[in-house]
C-alpha cells in the first residue's frame, strides 16, 4: 500500500515538471479517486478473504463437533447397555437377598439351587462418559447438550459412589461374617482348577448352607440382609435415573446431529438429582 502511494507521488512529482499547475491538479484527482478506489478494492477483498477464512474455520469447528457427537453416541450406547446389564445384575442380588429374608423368617421354603456366591461378589463398572468427554464440555457449541453431558456425568459419578458403598458393605461387613462364622468351604473353594478365579463359580456355591442357615434370625444376619437390600437398592435407583439421562443425551446428540433443532429445543434435563 505504501509502495503503491509512493508511485503515485513520484508520478505526479516528474509530471509537476513537465504540465502546468492545472493539468497536474486534474491528474492529481483523476490519481486520487483511482488511488481510493484502489484501497477499497484491497479493502474488500481483505474483508471477503477473512470471511472466507472465518467460514472454513466454522464449518471445521461444526464437522469436529459433528465427530465428537457421533463418537459420544456410540459410547452413550455402549454404557446404556452397561447400565441394563447392572440393573439386571442387581436385581438378581435383591432377589437373592429377599429369598435368604423370607427362608430366615419360615416364610418360603429353602432353595437349594440358591446361587449364595452373590453375597461374596462385588461389581466393576467404568464411568465412560466422565472419562471421554468431562475434559470436552467447554468445546460443545450447544449450551442444553452441555447441561445434558454435565448433568450425565454427575449421575454417572453418583452411580459410582452407590456402587462403591455397595462394595464396601461387602468388604467390610459380609465377608468378615462368613469368615467369622466358618461359612467359607475351603473343600469347595479348593477345585482342580487352582489358577482359573471363575472355577469358584462353576461348581456352585463355596459357603457352607448349613452355617449359613444356622446364622438365620440372628440379630447379626438380619441387619447384613439390611445393609444388601439398602446398598443394593440405592444402586438400582441412581442406575434406573442414570438410564433416563443417558437416553435424554441420546436424543440431544442424535437431534443435533440431524440438524432437528426443533427436537432438540424440547429435551428438557431430568429435574431431580436423585
Amino acid at each position: 500500500m505504501i509502495k503503491f502511494f509512493r508511485k503515485i507521488r513520484y508520478k505526479l512529482m516528474n509530471e509537476n515538471k513537465t504540465g502546468s499547475s492545472a493539468e497536474t491538479s486534474v491528474k492529481a484527482g483523476k490519481y486520487l479517486k483511482y488511488a481510493i478506489g484502489e484501497i477499497i478494492l484491497v479493502m474488500i477483498g481483505i474483508l471477503l478473504a477473512l470471511q472466507v477464512n472465518n467460514w472454513n474455520e466454522a464449518r471445521k469447528a461444526n464437522e469436529s463437533e459433528i465427530k465428537l457427537y457421533k463418537n459420544a453416541l456410540e459410547d452413550i450406547t455402549l454404557e446404556a447397555n452397561n447400565i441394563e446389564t447392572q440393573i439386571r445384575w442387581f436385581k438378581l442380588y435383591q432377589d437373592t437377598h429377599y429369598q435368604l429374608y423370607k427362608e430366615s423368617k419360615d416364610e418360603i421354603p429353602f432353595e437349594s439351587e440358591l446361587d449364595l456366591n452373590i453375597l461374596i461378589w462385588t461389581n466393576i463398572s467404568r464411568p465412560l462418559i466422565q472419562e471421554n468427554y468431562a475434559t470436552k464440555i467447554g468445546d460443545m457449541t450447544n449450551k442444553l447438550i452441555q447441561e445434558l453431558f454435565r448433568d450425565y456425568i454427575w449421575r454417572e459419578k453418583l452411580a459410582m459412589e452407590a456402587k462403591q458403598e455397595f462394595n464396601d458393605f461387602k468388604f467390610d461387613v459380609v465377608r468378615p461374617f462368613l469368615a467369622k462364622h466358618g461359612i467359607y468351604d475351603n473343600n469347595l473353594a479348593y477345585n482342580d482348577k487352582p489358577y482359573s478365579f471363575n472355577s469358584l463359580d462353576e461348581n456352585g456355591t463355596v459357603l457352607d448352607i448349613n452355617k449359613l442357615r444356622a446364622q438365620y434370625g440372628t440379630v447379626e444376619f438380619d441387619q447384613i440382609l439390611y445393609g444388601l437390600r439398602h446398598s443394593a437398592s440405592w444402586y438400582l435407583h441412581v442406575l434406573d435415573n442414570q438410564l433416563l439421562a443417558n437416553k435424554k443425551l441420546n436424543d440431544a446428540l442424535i437431534a443435533f446431529v440431524n440438524e432437528d433443532f426443533e427436537k432438540l429445543g424440547s429435551i428438557e434435563p431430568l429435574k431431580s438429582y436423585w
